[in-house]
């Protein structure tokens, strides 16, 4: 079962910021919390939000930029809304969900790696080819600069 969020009250009546209202005022604590791990005050409320429900609210008002001041009574409004009616609840946070949940982005889940010259830093390199390390050591037997070596620099040549 996903841990439902918690609203401290004398965060959201005392915060100056509004970003700070959203950031410390709401949160999945531990659900075993006697106290806001912010501001040490007992007076918690749980709430009927997920904490996966609060998290799509939050970008939906857009909390990291240009945050109305009204936020923490949207969130409020949405928490009344699941109880009192859930499939309308439930059709607003679909719309929520489809504009801004967040679509796997491949480049990040693997970094593409480049290698690069020790020497130079560059990333023009080519790897040496089979036939070409067959060659050089065929005429210069165990003197041959390609044995062990992978690629090749072609800013400065260095071979590694």
């Amino acid at each position: 079962m996903e841990s439902k969020v918690i609203m401290c009250k004398y965060c959201i009546d005392n915060e100056v910021d509004v970003r700070n209202k959203l950031f410390h005022g709401f949160n999945n604590f531990d659900d075993s919390a006697t106290t806001c791990p912010f501001c040490k005050s007992a007076d918690l409320e749980v709430l009927n939000l997920t904490a996966t429900e609060y998290k799509a609210l939050r970008k939906s008002i857009g909390v990291r930029e240009n945050t109305p001041e009204n936020a923490p009574e949207i969130i409020l409004q949405y928490n009344q809304l699941k109880v009192d009616n859930f499939e309308e609840f439930n059709e607003k946070m679909m719309k929520i969900r489809q504009q801004y949940d967040e679509k796997p982005d491949i480049s990040k889940q693997q970094p593409t790696f480049t290698p690069k010259c020790p020497t130079c830093g560059s990333p023009n390199i080519k790897k040496i080819g089979t036939v070409e390390r067959v060659g050089s050591v065929s005429m210069f037997g165990l003197f041959s600069k390609k044995i062990n070596k992978t690629y090749k620099c072609l800013n400065c040549d260095y071979s590694w």
